[in-house]
């Protein structure tokens, strides 16, 4: 039997999620050692990051999380990282180390399992720092919902259903970039993945026992897309709230601003919102100045930072009024 599992775990780039997963089951026998008291290893130097990698290189499954910023600029802020495995529980703190390459090839390792809870803001994270996607990927929030808990079901609610433990939410406003961090903090993190890989079993249980695991398959092979991490700089006017009661010249306006601004954000590192608010692009494509006069007259357009981009801004929407009706 073990020669079998062995052998399945070595074609698992080949093999689809349930046969991976279940493979992964049966090797583990979900037998979930007691890290509950744990107190998570903070790994703030290069030795002691590649021992970590050691041991997580035997784990078949991780529990996977992050902590990040992204209020005050335009890619996130990675601050801190969790990783939990039956036996081992960290916290990586990416600010104290040289690479993050020894770890880099655990996420990227198609023999271990990668559970995350509302996994995506975290692969695009590592998306942005690699240009790869992490797998093979198992969502906790996503399986949730084959097992009647509601859409979007949070992490801690989570927690409570399945393993009546109510979890602390004192750290919950704790700015991860400032350094150092207390226990009390490390703790607080170190929760995301203490329960996470003590829900996982339990989640996949069920869904055998449902028999509903391979209606997971398609979701997960999507959140390894890495398309869906960066839209093409054509479709970024999709994101610009009210932009679906436009058309013609006005639309035409936003989908230039949109491409813009995109630029803009990412030179200066800046949430592409405060380069232009959604609401100044849909005013602005209503407008249509064609006179700095004009932009004055829009709210919103008379801070600084817009007022010394008013001629990019008017040469933005006449390159749109000048585009051929088709386009």
């Amino acid at each position: 039997m073990t020669a079998l599992v062995n052998d399945a775990l070595e074609k698992a780039h080949t093999l689809n999620y349930v046969m991976v997963i279940t493979v992964i089951y049966i090797k583990n026998t979900i037998e979930i050692r007691h890290i509950t008291m744990q107190t998570p290893l903070y790994i703030d130097n290069q030795t002691a990051l590649e021992n970590l990698c050691q041991k997580l290189k035997s784990a078949s499954c991780i529990a996977l999380d992050t902590e990040f910023l992204r209020e005050k600029t335009y890619s996130a802020r990675l601050c801190l990282i969790q990783v939990a495995t039956e036996q081992t529980i960290a916290c990586i703190d990416p600010f104290k180390l040289d690479s993050l390459d020894p770890f880099m090839e655990i996420l990227f390792d198609r023999h271990i399992l990668k559970i995350l809870h509302s996994a995506r803001q975290d692969l695009e994270i590592f998306h942005d720092l690699s240009g790869k996607v992490p797998g093979p990927i198992f969502d906790t929030q996503i399986a949730a919902t084959l097992l009647g808990l509601p859409d979007q079901c949070g992490y801690a609610t989570l927690v409570k259903q399945l393993l009546n433990v109510e979890l602390d939410k004192a750290q919950t406003r704790t700015d991860w970039s400032r350094r150092p961090l207390d226990t009390a903090q490390l703790d607080y993190a170190a929760d995301d993945v203490r329960y996470l890989i003590q829900l996982y079993p339990l989640i996949l249980q069920q869904l055998q026992t449902s028999g509903r695991q391979d209606w997971l398959n398609e979701d997960f092979l999507n959140l390894e897309n890495p398309d869906i991490y960066q839209l093409p700089l054509d479709n970024l006017w999709k994101k610009v709230s009210g932009h679906a009661r436009l058309k013609g010249k006005q639309l035409a306006i936003v989908k230039q601003l949109a491409c813009w601004r995109e630029k803009r954000a990412r030179v200066q590192d800046l949430p592409r919102k405060w380069v232009l608010a959604d609401d100044i692009i849909i005013a602005l494509a209503r407008m249509a100045p064609t006179q700095p006069q004009q932009l004055e007259k829009i709210r919103g357009l008379n801070n600084s930072r817009s007022k010394n981009q008013g001629e990019e801004i008017l040469a933005e929407i006449k390159a749109a009024n000048d585009m051929p009706k088709e386009q």
